[in-house]
């Protein structure tokens, strides 16, 4: 669904050392890295919005707060600098200067009311979540991003590659000798 034949994934930890992070990230960075994906180990919070990463891995407790942590920074520095371009004349000429250019419909994508639904993930069915103060716009956008995971084929190319990594793992599990 991202156009590329090889997502670059990696775990949201608290450093890029392959030992840092909690039981949980340590685990699957090592899983991680007995599969076939394009891993580029562990990612930070600063690398969310870098062109480093496709797909980040973490737990559903901690994506939650990522994202509603970004939504609200992403709020906060619109309202931040529409105050700032309304604090005096010359600004306010600034903003109406502004409004032809492309920066106003790009501030629009990223409030919440314009946000799609968030895939999640590990459930036996196409799961997606938007924001219960979602509006009529955010909705339409969620039921198209899910159409798109369906028409994809999403959960059956996940089950297949569990499937097949479960088997992969466990290929190795029983060629690594006893004695190791």
């Amino acid at each position: 669904m991202l156009g590329r034949k090889k997502p670059r994934v990696g775990i949201l930890s608290i450093g890029t050392e392959d030992s840092k992070g909690n039981e949980l990230t340590l685990e699957a960075f090592k899983l991680c890295q007995r599969l076939d994906l394009n891993f580029i180990g562990n990612v930070e919070g600063h690398d969310l919005f870098k062109d480093h990463v496709d797909v980040v891995v973490c737990d559903g407790f901690v994506g939650n707060i990522v994202l509603k942590t970004c939504e609200s920074l992403a709020v906060g520095m619109i309202s931040m600098l529409k105050r700032e371009l309304m604090r005096n004349p010359k600004r306010q000429l600034g903003a109406v200067a502004r409004r032809k250019t492309p920066f106003k419909p790009s501030a629009g994508a990223w409030t919440r009311r314009s946000m799609a639904a968030r895939r999640l993930l590990g459930f036996n069915g196409m799961v997606f979540k938007a924001h219960g103060s979602a509006r009529e716009r955010a909705i339409a956008s969620a039921l198209r991003v899910t159409a798109d995971a369906v028409q994809h084929h999403v959960n059956e190319i996940i089950a297949r590659e569990i499937v097949g990594a479960n088997e992969k793992l466990a290929a190795a599990e029983i060629s690594i000798p006893a004695s190791a």
